[in-house]
């Protein structure tokens, strides 16, 4: 199994190190949102170098399905102060992440670690990759270790409490940007050289909830393997943070996700949604 994932990841990055931008109309069109989107937020990055971190993006975002279906195979470490799974089993938690890396890995981990999640995605993600993630987690014997809530769904909240009283951590995707229709959870704020709107709901969800919310970011490092980071963890009902609201939380997690983004643009992979969602 170990030796297959590592002929797999060999082989993405030889291919998509030479993806041609020009070998057909859909990849023209990605490059061109990827490459307009990152001059539009990052306009210091020579125009020069944009194909060659496409092609980074391109790699990155096949290596996050790569770890997804081999995550017994992943090298992987804590940056920093880890996050305590045993703890999120008797004390369920928000995590609070972004498709930043291998975006895909951390949901695997934590049920792999016997913490029941309650996962945060979009219905279009759902329709089309739920199924077969729930029965991934099944067949590996996880049991109902996770279930699906639809983001947009107008009653998203309600089922989000009801499944951290049932003891279930919640994750969700802060830059899926999605929820159910209404302004009053949208915040701007500056992200890299621009300013985007962004929901504040699930850090609001957690301090209503009286739990902890925790942002959990996977970055791919330069050695191949994956390192966790707990950027910051927000205890709402402590003295310590009872100055901390869900924008200023919120905030403080999209500066840590900027902050791996300013230096190795091509490990978030929303460039090409950047104009559609945040904007």
């Amino acid at each position: 199994m170990y030796k297959t994932y590592l002929h797999e990841k060999q082989r993405i990055q030889q291919e998509t190190s030479s993806y041609s931008v020009r070998s057909d109309a859909a990849a023209y069109q990605k490059f061109a949102l990827f490459t307009t989107n990152l001059g539009l937020a990052l306009p210091n990055i020579p125009l020069r170098q944009h194909i060659g971190l496409f092609h980074k993006a391109i790699a990155n975002r096949q290596l996050s399905f790569l770890d997804e279906a081999y995550h017994n195979s992943v090298s992987w470490h804590w940056e920093g102060e880890t996050l305590d799974f045993e703890a999120l089993k008797s004390q369920p938690a928000v995590i609070g992440t972004f498709h930043v890396g291998s975006y895909r890995f951390v949901n695997h981990l934590l049920v792999r670690s016997g913490v029941p999640i309650a996962l945060l995605v979009s219905a279009r993600v759902k329709e089309r990759q739920g199924a077969a993630f729930l029965m991934q987690s099944q067949s590996l014997g996880y049991g109902d270790g996770c279930e699906l809530i639809t983001a947009e769904h107008p009653m998203a909240a309600l089922q989000i409490l009801r499944a951290i009283k049932s003891g279930r951590t919640v994750v969700g995707y802060l830059d899926g940007n999605r929820g159910a229709t209404g302004t009053h959870h949208l915040h701007t704020l500056p992200f890299l050289g621009i300013d985007i709107r962004v929901r504040i709901g699930l850090a609001h969800i957690a301090q209503r909830a009286g739990v902890p919310f925790h942002g959990l970011l996977t970055k791919r490092c330069p050695d191949g393997s994956l390192a966790l980071w707990n950027s910051h963890s927000f205890f709402f009902d402590s003295v310590d943070n009872q100055c901390i609201s869900s924008i200023l939380a919120t905030d403080l997690l999209y500066a840590d996700l900027a902050a791996i983004v300013r230096e190795e643009p091509w490990q978030w992979d929303h460039w090409y949604y950047l104009h559609e969602y945040f904007l």
